[in-house]
């Protein structure tokens, strides 16, 4: 595994203490994973979830938007059509 590639894409300047280091993890990761190679995956189906779950989200229909007045109507405070908030940053 070239470390300098990844290296470089993360803006990264490592000492070559570090960079042996990092390449000694990455290359023992990547050998751990080597072992699903050795799986037969040949029938299984692909899922996207373990769970067996169906779509439980509401259906999407139009319905009536609350308009801008309305909405700062419930607002403690407003300035020029926006809600007037508390100064976060000096």
């Amino acid at each position: 595994m070239d470390i300098k590639l990844y290296e470089n894409m993360a803006k990264l300047d490592l000492p070559e203490d570090q960079r042996r280091e990092l390449k000694s993890r990455a290359d023992a990761l990547l050998q751990s994973f080597s072992a699903l190679d050795e799986i037969d995956t040949g029938g299984a189906q692909p899922v996207v979830s373990v769970l067996d779950t169906r779509n439980i989200l509401r259906e999407d229909t139009p319905r009536k938007a609350i308009t801008r007045d309305e909405l700062l109507a419930h607002a403690p405070e407003q300035q020029d059509g926006y809600f007037r908030v508390p100064r976060t940053l000096d």
